[in-house]
């Protein structure tokens, strides 16, 4: 037994006679009733009363007609889930992210791409800008969320996100060097402050190092130390006063024994790109998950703002 011949019997019921059915389907009256007959063998009953006018069901063709439709219209809409589930993304899609907008952005944009594509796998890389670079070029992710500096000229790079630089400290520490009152603190009185910053291949060190340099101020770098929750940790203890992006701080800022302060003259910013490789064409997943990092960021953007403005960093 099989679909063709529950098809064909479902066929002859509906014109009432094998003859018609035969035009119907498209097939000779004699293939038809051969067909039939196999049919009436496999399931070891009569199904129709055949007569000069045409057929009829037997009683237990008119309880197989049942089955047989039921079946049919389930194989359909088997057919229709499997269809539905085959344009569907599927797969893996890997992107690398620096540890702040891993932290802070990265999971909102995973869990929205994740509402509109359940059967995609979502792997997510965390290091310093230098590691996700070297992923990105040996293929092994998709995206990088990273620092804008010193990016390979062999990947394409989309600047998504520009951030204050800020001076987290102990509150205790900044008054005993002269800076507690200091919601914007200049450069230049960065000069014999210790200091916790990213290590030089860093992103934001480099940031830092560059703006030094241009304006003639010797750093004191005490620590470097990449990742962000030893370097938030040191400086709310007075170990050291770290220099972070603002979006890593603000559930920070508001300790009681938090100091915080923008890094002015020049105003020290850090940019972060959507970086993918420039010699590999995306999939459409990837293209996808990018949309949505773009989408979503321009919100974090605002809500980054409006906080600078509440603590008096803007």
């Amino acid at each position: 037994m099989n679909e063709k011949q529950l098809q064909q019997f479902v066929r002859i019921t509906e014109a009432g006679s094998i003859s018609g059915a035969a035009a119907m389907i498209g097939i000779d009256q004699p293939s038809l009733s051969r067909n039939l007959r196999a049919l009436e063998q496999n399931i070891g009953a009569q199904l129709f009363y055949r007569n000069g006018r045409g057929v009829r069901l037997t009683s237990s063709g008119e309880e197989f007609l049942g089955i047989a439709r039921d079946f049919l219209d389930e194989l359909d809409r088997l057919r229709s889930r499997v269809n539905v589930a085959s344009k569907e993304l599927q797969g893996t899609i890997s992107i690398g992210a620096v540890q702040f907008l891993g932290e802070n952005f990265v999971p909102q944009c995973l869990a929205r791409f994740k509402e509109k594509h359940k059967n995609v796998t979502l792997q997510v890389t965390g290091g310093g800008s230098g590691i996700i670079q070297e992923m990105l070029l040996s293929g092994r992710i998709d995206l990088g969320l990273l620092y804008d500096a010193g990016l390979s000229s062999e990947l394409l790079a989309e600047v998504v996100l520009t951030d204050r630089v800020v001076l987290l400290g102990n509150a205790e520490a900044a008054r005993a060097h002269g800076i507690a009152d200091c919601g914007r603190i200049p450069l230049s009185r960065l000069h014999g402050l210790p200091l916790i910053s990213a290590s030089r291949a860093h992103g934001l060190r480099r940031a830092l190092d560059a703006a030094a340099r241009r304006h003639g101020t010797a750093l004191n770098v005490v620590y470097e130390i990449d990742s962000l929750v030893t370097a938030r940790t040191l400086a709310l203890k007075g170990e050291a006063f770290a220099v972070l992006p603002f979006g890593s701080l603000t559930n920070y800022l508001t300790l009681p024994d938090a100091f915080g302060a923008a890094i002015v003259e020049p105003d020290l910013t850090v940019s972060f790109s959507l970086v993918s490789p420039r010699n590999r064409q995306l999939e459409k997943g990837a293209l996808e998950l990018a949309t949505i990092i773009r989408r979503q960021i321009q919100t974090y953007r605002r809500d980054l703002d409006t906080l600078m403005r509440t603590h008096g960093i803007a």
